[in-house]
């Protein structure tokens, strides 16, 4: 657990690195984070990221990643100056399938 914000006096603590991916998912759904489609590590990335379930946890699949990680990096270091303003954060831990991101 990372705790992400401190409101009304209370750690505010999560997975961190499904709340990151979580935020990625979301802009991806909302297009507000496309990728260009000459990009082939990028895509490659994102096409064998995959993760299992180990005791209710999800357990990202390690390797050829390095890309994610950062991009997990960056969008969360956008969405921190958000977090203190936030009353209710949600984390989907829900795999979802988005239009292409590739364009």
């Amino acid at each position: 657990m990372t705790t992400l914000a401190v409101r009304d006096g209370h750690e505010v603590s999560k997975r961190i690195k499904e709340f990151m991916t979580s935020i990625i998912a979301g802009a991806l759904q909302r297009l507000l984070l496309v990728f260009p489609i000459e990009d082939l590590d990028i895509e490659a990335q994102f096409a064998t990221h995959t993760y299992t379930l180990h005791n209710g946890r999800i357990v990202y699949s390690k390797g050829n990643d390095h890309v994610i990680d950062a991009l997990r990096c960056a969008m969360l270091a956008r969405e921190q100056s958000v977090l203190n303003q936030v009353g209710v954060e949600t984390v989907s831990l829900v795999p979802l399938t988005t239009d292409p991101v590739f364009i």
